[in-house]
């Protein structure tokens, strides 16, 4: 299974824990290295965002 350092931008991703399949339109790294995921979905027609510890993804 791809780590968490493989997601790129254009990736489709999940949640661990479950939930919409997003896709991924920014990635970045803070000072401590973590990664956060800026993703992208659709909702009942509604375009939603969220942003996400890299760590707490999974690719689909």
């Amino acid at each position: 299974m791809p780590d968490e350092d493989s997601i790129k931008i254009g990736d489709t991703v999940r949640r661990k824990g479950g939930g919409p399949d997003m896709t991924v339109v920014d990635v970045e790294e803070d000072d401590s290295g973590q990664l956060t995921v800026h993703c992208v979905w659709f909702e009942k027609n509604h375009e939603k965002t969220g942003q996400y510890p890299a760590r707490t993804l999974v690719l689909v």
